[in-house]
């Protein structure tokens, strides 16, 4: 599964690298280096995507959690604001998100090394490939949905209100990653046969990740002035009027996020709801993008409306069939 991960990654780089002049003219970049670093980064994500999917399927948290916190915060944080205050710009921040992205796979691939080696039978995985396309396009809609405005903002406004947004909403995403590691933790058991395990571990997971993320987002939306200030300094203290808006449109995505996941250990389509949010948000801030509260409001609205779209496909695949209420009769 490595082997064939790092071979559709480096697939995927390529389409990516043949795109970019259409990017490039959407976004409106003065330079197309960015785009290329990014391009970098799509094969070493795929496989580290690889490895931690395995290390959580046996369990292993720590080395999971060792990883996404370490490359996250102090390889991706420090590297990439000593970057941009060197000078190096959006490609400074890209460069140490691709670095981020190394250690962690890499990282990954050494708590994962017993898996690997001649001495050891070669096991087939075998694997749908309906299972694999719905796992594929419920994460990647989610995806696109958290960061859909950040890409439309930088098309619709001027390169300085873009990157205010984009100030605004990465701080906001905090609300968001701060409990990701649960989903992480909670996938194994939510894909137990057992139904009252897996409903138990739901409940707790949605418990946590609702308190953590408004918690945070409480937290990011009473120091917003000093959030900002700290992470991107003055020239973005712009985003302080739109932190406390994205920051709980964020524990909606968060709370999202598990929905998905619970959608696709139970391998429902309806897991790919989050697509439906994409479209209302190109919709939504197409028409008003305007100003950057309008766009904010609009992603707090389809963060909500999503979110309740997902909390009712999964009410309804849980709910008891016909048959076994008359046979329980």
């Amino acid at each position: 599964m490595t082997k064939r991960s790092l071979l559709f990654g480096i697939a995927a780089m390529v389409i990516f690298l043949v795109l970019i002049p259409i990017q490039d003219r959407f976004l409106h970049l003065h330079s197309a280096t960015p785009l290329i670093l990014v391009a970098l980064w799509i094969p070493i994500a795929t496989v580290g995507a690889v490895l931690q999917g395995a290390l959580v399927g046996e369990y292993r948290f720590r080395s999971v959690a060792f990883a996404a916190f370490m490359s996250g915060g102090p390889v991706r944080l420090l590297l990439g604001l000593g970057m941009v205050k060197a000078g190096w710009g959006v490609s400074g921040a890209v460069l140490a998100t691709i670095f981020a992205q190394l250690f962690s796979t890499t990282s990954l691939f050494v708590s994962a090394r017993d898996n690997y080696g001649s001495h050891l039978e070669k096991i087939h995985v075998r694997t749908s490939g309906r299972d694999m396309a719905l796992s594929i396009g419920a994460v990647g809609g989610f995806t696109a949905l958290s960061g859909v405005d950040t890409f439309l903002v930088r098309h619709y406004l001027s390169a300085h209100l873009a990157g205010v947004y984009a100030a605004g909403a990465i701080a906001a995403h905090i609300a968001l990653f701060a409990p990701g590691a649960i989903v992480s933790v909670a996938f194994p058991h939510l894909a137990e046969n057992d139904d009252e395990r897996s409903r138990k571990a739901f409940v707790q997971a949605s418990w946590l990740t609702f308190v953590i993320g408004v918690a945070t987002a409480i937290f990011l939306t009473t120091f917003s002035a000093f959030v900002v200030g700290l992470l991107f300094g003055t020239k973005y203290s712009g985003s302080v009027q739109i932190l406390g808006v994205l920051s709980f449109t964020s524990v909606f995505f968060g709370l999202t996020n598990l929905l998905v996941y619970l959608l696709i250990a139970r391998r429902s389509p309806m897991s790919l709801l989050p697509w439906a949010g994409v479209g209302a948000a190109v919709v939504a801030i197409d028409t008003r993008h305007t100003a950057l509260n309008s766009v904010a409001w609009s992603m707090f609205s389809i963060g909500l409306l999503t979110f309740g779209a997902c909390l009712s496909a999964v009410l309804y695949t849980t709910k008891p069939s016909s048959t076994k209420v008359t046979a329980d009769v």
